[in-house]
């Protein structure tokens, strides 16, 4: 048998496993929640959409590359929070419960390490923002600006990148959570938004495109997460 029989047939036992896994889950869970029509989806989402928010953070903490354990942290925080709300698990009314938000930033402030939460803004010639409770205004100058991060929870962030000079595409991801960022780039720029967004928004104003040829104009590509939150690409 050559070497790599073996991890074909582990790859194959694997997928096997996990098919069995994901049909006996759906069939339990057709059963347990009266079938899949229209209503029960309807109420599953409204009362579990929190848990997006969960797998969001889960998978940021775990899973990105970029290890961005504080924007993680933050969705896992506040998903878990609203879940427990939707589910009714917590005692009291919810109005009680406003000095948690006092109780996560003092914990945000004793576990995270201030090299994961800032304050630094850039890397070379990079956007590196992460953010909690804070509001910031921002100008980078950068040639050629090679696009970067920004993360920002609780927060009300402005970026201005009309002194840039981009390459022919850079990619900004942002990481947006009960915030507002709002980003000012030339009006030569296209732009394209693939974040994903609960119960948020991607919204672009812009002005008259400058006479710059469609091939020839950069292109800022806006990807990541928007959750609750809001982001503004506004050109001057």
């Amino acid at each position: 048998m050559s070497p790599s029989a073996n991890p074909a047939r582990k790859r194959s036992s694997i997928s096997g496993i996990a098919i069995v896994l994901v049909a006996a889950g759906a069939v339990v869970l057709w059963n347990n929640i009266g079938g899949w029509g229209p209503k029960n989806m309807i109420r599953i989402a409204l009362t579990y959409w929190p848990c997006v928010l969960v797998g969001v953070g889960i998978s940021k903490i775990f899973f990105d590359t970029r290890k961005r354990l504080a924007a993680g942290i933050a969705f896992l925080l506040v998903g878990g929070f609203l879940q427990l709300v939707l589910l009714d698990w917590l005692p009291g009314d919810i109005g009680d419960y406003w000095p948690v938000m006092f109780i996560l930033a003092g914990l945000w402030l004793l576990l995270v390490p201030p090299s994961i939460r800032g304050p630094e803004a850039f890397d070379g010639d990079a956007l590196a923002l992460d953010e909690f409770f804070a509001h910031r205004s921002l100008r980078l100058s950068a040639s050629p600006f090679s696009g970067g991060t920004c993360a920002a929870t609780l927060s009300r962030i402005t970026v201005d990148l009309n002194a840039c000079v981009p390459e022919s595409r850079v990619v900004v991801t942002c990481d947006v959570l009960l915030s507002r960022v709002e980003l000012r780039i030339p009006s030569a720029w296209r732009v394209t938004v693939t974040a994903t967004t609960t119960l948020g928004s991607v919204l672009q104003r812009t002005g008259q495109r400058a006479e710059v040829p469609e091939s020839a104009a950069p292109e800022l590509v806006i990807q990541g997460t928007v959750a609750l939150g809001r982001i503004l690409v506004q050109s001057v």
